[in-house]
């Protein structure tokens, strides 16, 4: 009997998945049988790592911290004569922190008396910094699916996207039960990232994933082992969240001052300018979405000597506007949005007193086609003792009239919430920024960034 390990890649970065492929051969002349490689019973194979995650030599079975060992004797696997079994294998949760340097990955058998030892695999974690993150979501999530994030990650060598995945959350944790990271292609010159949502389950249907960089100015649309899709939003700024509909293919609505464009990207071929309006002024932060029926929707906020303005924007017109006085746009903020299986839409966002701004209230404005535009209402939010420093609200994205939630960032890493607004909650990482906050119906959840391993989910309460 042999032993081989092989892995893909040899440079990961702390909690990105780890995988490593065992292959068993079998030059005798008459087939054998083994006990199934990946079964956390099978006690004749063992593993050893090293490296400086470990103080010392870790020796263990396949599964040891997967939990409780089954009870029973594993199956065994016939491997002919001449033959071999390939198994893919996931050694990332051996080390409860990987820390960077280089580490070693061996197999051993016991077989017939014998002790049969694999080549060496030598592998480097990385130390990596989350450069830019955003939230990936789809209408009607299930977060014990997993909840996900597009990353740009810098390492002291190169900058790569990831894609994180987040095992559901539950309340009083700050980080999730599990999260884990995939790499999905090096992008050296990009600066942030944007997420892809869409307005149809995913798991539901056979479209590939597309991922979305910048470059300053420059926005590439990319297929795994595929080229960029690139145009160009000159000096405008893209509205979150950009979203792609069952046919694959891409839209984004960005603005640049006054003016707003929606630009669409195929799989294939040109991106398309599809429309262009102008505001009657220039907008300080936008919130996009889209109806099932792939209409874009966009709700843009601006300010202008102590009156907050709010304008919708649909099939490339101002379609109803509104305004507050005595109101202040919070920094790094921007509105939310949801818009119903009827056509409403409704718009909210916090907004501050121009003479008092630690005196945030928060304004919903709804609106139909069919009944005359309605004024917004207004409600008081929070006193803060800070200075406001980012600010949200979002909507559940599933729910026949889904759950509004807001947050504010007062300094670095003290957030206030419509659950507990007057009770700050001091984070043990700072947010990344914008804040990307999902919410779903039983909770609402935030990205931090975590000093040695990129980002992760805490539930808001």
């Amino acid at each position: 009997m042999e032993l081989e390990l092989k892995m893909a890649k040899t440079r990961f970065i702390p909690g990105e998945s780890l995988g490593a492929e065992l292959i068993i051969s079998n030059p005798a002349s008459s087939a054998v049988s083994v006990p199934e490689v990946a079964d956390s019973r099978n006690e004749i194979l063992s593993y050893q790592l090293s490296g400086p995650s470990f103080a010392k030599d870790l020796v263990a079975h396949y599964g040891m911290a997967g939990g409780r060992r089954p009870a029973g004797d594993p199956p065994l696997v016939s491997i002919p004569a001449g033959g071999d079994e390939s198994t893919n294998l996931e050694f990332d949760k051996y080390a409860t922190t990987w820390t960077p340097g280089t580490h070693t990955l061996r197999a051993v058998m016991r077989w017939e008396g014998k002790q049969i030892t694999s080549n060496v695999l030598t592998f480097d974690i990385q130390k990596a910094d989350a450069l830019s993150a955003q939230l990936i979501a789809e209408a009607g999530v299930n977060t014990s699916a997993g909840m996900r994030a597009v990353v740009l990650a810098a390492t002291d060598s190169d900058r790569r996207l990831y894609q994180g995945v987040f095992r559901e959350a539950r309340p009083g944790l700050e980080s999730p039960p599990e999260r884990y990271f995939v790499e999905v292609f090096p992008v050296p010159t990009a600066t942030s990232v944007a997420a892809l949502w869409t307005n149809f389950d995913r798991r539901s249907a056979m479209v590939s994933p597309r991922y979305v960089w910048q470059r300053d100015q420059a926005v590439g649309v990319q297929e795994v082992q595929a080229s960029p899709i690139m145009f160009d939003v000159g000096e405008g700024h893209l509205v979150r969240p950009a979203v792609m509909t069952s046919d694959a293919m891409a839209h984004f609505v960005s603005w640049h001052g006054a003016r707003v464009t929606l630009t669409q990207v195929p799989r294939t071929g040109t991106p398309a300018t599809v429309w262009e309006t102008v505001l009657p002024m220039p907008a300080a932060g936008g919130r996009a979405w889209i109806t099932r029926d792939n209409l874009m929707t966009a709700v843009f906020a601006a300010e202008q000597s102590g009156v907050v303005y709010l304008f919708l924007v649909q099939a490339g017109r101002v379609i109803a506007n509104t305004t507050v006085t005595d109101a202040a746009l919070l920094p790094q903020s921007e509105p939310g949005l949801w818009i119903a299986a009827d056509g409403t839409i409704r718009a909210s966002l916090l907004v501050a007193d121009p003479q008092r701004l630690r005196h945030v209230t928060l304004v919903d404005w709804t609106w139909t086609a069919t009944a005359a535009t309605t004024a917004p209402t207004r409600q008081p939010a929070a006193t803060l003792a800070q200075d406001a420093k980012a600010a949200a609200v979002t909507y559940a994205l599933s729910g026949g009239t889904p759950r509004r939630d807001w947050v504010i960032l007062c300094g670095d890493a003290i957030v206030v919430t419509n659950r507990s607004p007057n009770k700050p909650r001091m984070l043990s990482d700072a947010p990344m920024l914008p804040l990307q906050v999902l919410t779903t119906e039983p909770m609402s959840f935030l990205l931090l960034k975590h000093p040695t391993k990129l980002v992760y989910l805490t539930s808001l309460y």
